[in-house]
């Protein structure tokens, strides 16, 4: 196995030689003053670059989900900041993330989605009998929007999909004054926010 420190203890070192040797007389000799001083300028950031210890740049919020598409735990949080970023390094290229761009890892947060809604049933069939399907219906739906999450900007949870998948249960007739978390309309929840459902009832 190789050991990376040496090797970039080693890159570090040519990189100095590098610029001390050629780069530095190369622009004292080609450039007025105040192209130097600017040149200089320029050349210094690359060395703190260099040396770790450039600590301005971008800030990176990474928001993350479990394996499960639910909420990450702590320990979950901690490994994958450990691995992007250490934050006992930020900033300086420990982890994944680039010299100069501090990655703060949090995870996403659950919004609990309930459900009231008047069924028609077919002869035999009620809410007891059921609830489980119906509740599975919605469960399924709010898994398939939090598998997405990544790729859209925000969940919406619509009152006609959810219609639609309870009409779909054998049983159900007809679907009507549906509402979400006690509102007729839409749900649109927040950048960092996912559904979890709550329950359904009449």
């Amino acid at each position: 196995m190789i050991d990376l420190t040496t090797v970039a203890q080693a890159a570090l070192v040519l990189f100095g030689a590098v610029i001390t040797t050629v780069i530095v007389p190369c622009v004292k000799k080609n450039t007025t003053v105040q192209q130097q001083k600017e040149i200089m300028g320029w050349v210094k950031i690359a060395v703190a670059a260099a040396e770790k210890k450039l600590t301005t740049g971008g800030t990176v919020l990474l928001t993350i989900l479990n394996s499960d598409y639910g909420v990450a735990s702590d320990t979950l949080i901690q490994t994958v900041q450990n691995t992007i970023d250490p934050a006992e390094n930020a900033g300086e290229g420990y982890g994944l993330a680039p010299i100069g761009h501090v990655v703060s890892v949090k995870s996403a947060k659950e919004v609990t989605v309930t459900l009231k809604t008047k069924i028609t049933f077919d002869t035999g069939y009620s809410w007891s009998n059921l609830q489980n399907s119906i509740d599975t219906a919605v469960q399924d739906h709010l898994l398939e929007l939090r598998k997405g999450w990544a790729d859209t900007a925000y969940l919406v949870i619509r009152i006609s999909q959810i219609e639609t998948r309870l009409l779909s249960i054998k049983g159900i007739v007809d679907i009507e004054n549906t509402k979400i978390n006690g509102s007729t309309d839409n749900l649109t929840l927040g950048k960092y926010e996912v559904p979890v459902f709550g329950g359904a009832s009449a």
